[in-house]
């Protein structure tokens, strides 16, 4: 099984999900594979060097399926508000000395 590489630029909600599902899908046809190479019969090198290539491929779909979560991660993010994610409380030293709610 060869796997192709699944990227896309800013995926919206719907089409991240997808993504998720397509990549979830080969993870699965690759990790079946590799559990059909290791029943084989085939001799130990052989079957040795199949499944080496397989886990790369998984590598490969993991690493991409950890992307795709981090991209909609950081987009669920970017759509709310920084100030009321992160807000500044009055009082606190900026640390050059001065306090933020003297700067307000």
């Amino acid at each position: 099984m060869n796997v192709s590489s699944v990227s896309s630029p800013a995926p919206d909600a719907s089409s991240s999900a997808a993504l998720l599902s397509q990549i979830e899908k080969q993870i699965a046809a690759v990790t079946k594979e590799i559990q059909a190479e290791t029943a084989s019969k085939d001799d130990a090198k052989t079957k040795a060097e199949r499944i080496q290539v397989y886990q790369e491929q998984l590598l490969a779909l993991q690493l991409q399926l950890q992307q795709v979560q981090e991209r909609q991660q950081q987009s669920r993010i970017a759509a709310t508000n920084p100030q009321e994610s992160f807000p500044v409380k009055a009082g606190v030293d900026d640390g050059v000395g001065r306090s933020l709610s003297a700067m307000a």
